[in-house]
């Protein structure tokens, strides 16, 4: 789907200086510009700068094949965890403050491909090493979550494997491998609770998982075909995203349906803004982002998304924003190179940010201002790349 916004576009082209430039086609990607296009009515949002990218090689030291299908960030340590679709393991990303240009220089490798880039003064450019975690357990990742209480993440580990992988980060390793009933997806954590909601995709249900013993306690029959979770901790309530169009609402001291909310076609990613109350769903088919007030579980609004086929969401509730991936110009492929830009105000669209291809996770670290996007194909290169937020 094209989208046009008119004569009063504004395109701000944002370069890397040379030596960046020369680590950018190391990596094998094209220097990125970053475009915001802008609706005469509409007033824009500022434009998140890319600050690193860090290509997970395929062969590379860490053994990753590609499509960086789930991320999760330490709030507390600012390290970022990937897994990557098919590699059966977890990618530890660690930051570290360069004190001089000469160790940024030393510390950029080949196959990590590192790129540092011009970044604002809240930002220091940083030392970045990549380290493996093996095994995870399983393979074939959808999506991980971390309890920064505990310091556990959980990962979901699609079919034929049916597992959950749960990692603690104070050891590095993993402490239990939990079997789930069928095609486990989605994943959302209480840390209040010390629970884990894990949807199972095929079993039309949600597992939910004691975090003290690691196993199944109960479990929640949803309709068909749940995918991704949302949890409002402050309203005690989680959503399930089922890709037939719907939004399920439950309960989480009863663990009981109290609502079903119709959206789009093809209903996938989530992104919960708890500080004002609503909820963006994406709508792959349906090219647009269903606005839902979680204090009334009504949708407000639809948003006409001038990408293609929006996927996954997050919410900077910092600023008021949300982020949404582009998976796909073309439904059969992976070539999507943008994310929408949302205002909360006013849930409009008020810019485009250009990505590596193919955005299969996302994520943020408020503390620090990151956005981090996770991309690839199967049996290919893997990136992830982290864009400064403005303050």
């Amino acid at each position: 789907m094209k989208h046009n916004y008119g004569a009063a576009n504004a395109c701000a082209h944002h370069t890397l200086p040379s030596f960046k430039t020369r680590l950018l086609q190391v990596a094998g990607v094209s220097l990125l510009t970053l475009c915001l296009a802008v609706p005469a009515a509409a007033a824009s949002k500022p434009i998140p700068a890319l600050v690193n990218a860090f290509n997970m090689s395929y062969g590379g030291p860490q053994g990753g094949k590609g499509e960086i299908t789930a991320l999760a960030i330490d709030p507390t340590t600012g390290n970022i965890y990937t897994a990557e679709f098919q590699a059966g393991h977890v990618s530890l990303i660690s930051q570290s403050i360069a004190k001089t240009k000469s160790d940024i220089d030393v510390n950029i490798n080949p196959d990590i491909a590192t790129i540092y880039a011009a970044s604002p003064p809240t930002f220091p450019e940083a030392i970045v090493t990549v380290n493996t975690i093996n095994p995870t357990g399983g393979i074939y990742a959808q999506e991980m979550v971390l309890d920064p209480k505990t310091g556990n993440i959980y990962i979901s580990n699609d079919s034929p494997y049916n597992t959950v992988t749960v990692l603690n980060t104070n050891v590095s390793d993993v402490i239990a491998t939990i079997p789930m009933p069928n095609d486990p997806h989605g994943l959302a954590v209480d840390p209040d609770a010390g629970k884990v909601y894990v949807t199972n995709y095929l079993g039309s249900s949600i597992s939910v998982i004691d975090e003290k013993s690691n196993t199944i306690v109960s479990t929640i029959a949803v309709p068909a075909l749940p995918q991704h979770l949302a949890i409002d901790l402050k309203r005690k309530k989680l959503y399930v995203v089922q890709i037939t169009g719907s939004v399920t609402v439950i309960d989480l001291k009863t663990q009981n349906i109290i609502n079903t909310i119709k959206v789009g076609s093809l209903s996938w990613g989530t992104a919960l803004d708890s500080k004002t109350g609503k909820l963006y769903v994406s709508n792959y088919l349906g090219e647009s982002i269903s606005v839902i007030d979680v204090n009334t579980d009504t949708v407000i609004t639809t948003i006409a998304d001038p990408g293609q086929h929006p996927i996954y969401a997050v919410a900077d509730t910092a600023h008021g924003t949300i982020y949404v991936a582009h998976l796909a110009q073309d439904p059969n492929y992976g070539d999507g190179t943008t994310a929408a830009i949302i205002d909360e105000k006013t849930d409009t669209i008020t810019g485009l940010l250009t990505v590596f291809a193919y955005p299969r996770s996302i994520g943020i670290d408020e503390a620090r201002g990151l956005l981090y996007f996770g991309t690839g194909v199967p049996n290919d290169s893997g990136m992830v790349a982290a864009y400064q937020i403005p303050q």
